[in-house]
């Protein structure tokens, strides 16, 4: 019988920008959102990166996947895939997924679900919306609204 729950998700966050320290190993994550605006449609972020920390996996070689999914009609976006290794259960394992020029046809609600050995793990809401004039602050809901560059 297989584990109901492959793992546990101890975060899982949108950033601009994670990387690990040399020497201390340590993940500096800077610029966390859940929204995203644009002028236009469709409309091109340049980079953005999905960091989850795990713990509680069985021992041994796991497949694991981030899909990026509209929720009014399933419609599934950008996906990035890994694999990791459980030494033991109590080990916290870290992953970050890197997305470089993601394509959004579209205004709108997505979720954002982690999968391991293809089971549902997690999910979370992040919303890409039209926005005006750049420069308007924070959106409501958590989160900076970055805005796009002039021109687009």
């Amino acid at each position: 019988m297989s584990d109901p729950d492959p793992c546990m998700c101890l975060a899982m966050l949108v950033a601009d920008k994670v990387f690990r320290e040399e020497g201390t190993g340590k993940s500096h994550i800077a610029g966390t959102f859940s929204r995203l605006g644009a002028r236009k449609f469709p409309w091109v972020h340049d980079t953005m990166h999905v960091y989850l920390a795990l713990t509680d996996i069985a021992p041994g070689t796991h497949a694991c996947e981030a899909r990026f999914t509209y929720l009014d009609d399933d419609a599934q976006l950008l996906s990035a895939k890994s694999e990791i290794k459980s030494d033991d259960k109590l080990q916290v394992i870290e992953i970050n997924y890197c997305f470089r020029r993601a394509a959004f046809p579209r205004p709108g609600e997505l979720e954002i679900a982690f999968y391991m050995d293809d089971q549902y793990v997690m999910r979370r809401k992040f919303v890409v919306a039209r926005v005006g004039k750049p420069g308007r602050g924070r959106e409501p809901g958590g989160g900076a609204a970055p805005s796009p560059p002039d021109g687009e």
